[in-house]
């Protein structure tokens, strides 16, 4: 958007400027953002409240006990983001808002789908899978470091 319309960093706000709609885009940004916030999109709903609930799960230690507390928290979020957009968010926020709370609540009811169950179980096998091998990484760094060391005290 640098070389589009009014550069964001002469808006007195950013998000009131966004909010406002007063600015063009070209075709291949427009359509791009038309894809990213598609049903199946990285920024659509389900992607988007999945990865808050994850998210919300991973703090709480996936204890639905906490639940409301973490819900009460987005929610706070929700309605900060609001006030710095300056007005009501755009559809998508409102359905985002409401399939958190959805999840939220099958989540604290023990209602979860099984689908969403083995999404966050397969989530989790990512996560260590990613973490095993950053630990590999690691060790394979130290060892080829202790080996050039070695090299170097007694060559």
């Amino acid at each position: 958007m640098t070389k589009q319309g009014v550069a964001i960093g002469t808006a007195d706000d950013m998000w009131k400027f966004l909010a406002k709609g007063d600015f063009t885009v070209s075709a291949d940004v427009k359509a791009q953002a038309q894809a990213d916030i598609a049903d199946d999109g990285y920024w659509g709903v389900e992607q988007t409240s999945d990865r808050i609930l994850d998210f919300a799960k991973a703090l709480s230690g996936d204890n639905p006990d906490k639940a409301d507390a973490m819900l009460e928290a987005f929610k706070k979020g929700f309605e900060q983001a609001t006030k710095a957009w300056g007005d009501k968010l755009p559809d998508i926020s409102q359905r985002t808002y409401d399939a958190v709370v959805e999840k939220f609540n099958k989540w604290k009811n023990g209602t979860e789908d099984a689908s969403t169950e083995a999404y966050f179980i397969k989530k989790t096998c990512v996560y260590l899978c990613h973490a095993n091998i950053m630990t590999l990484y690691t060790q394979v760094f130290f060892f080829c470091f202790s080996a050039v060391k070695n090299l170097l005290l007694f060559s």
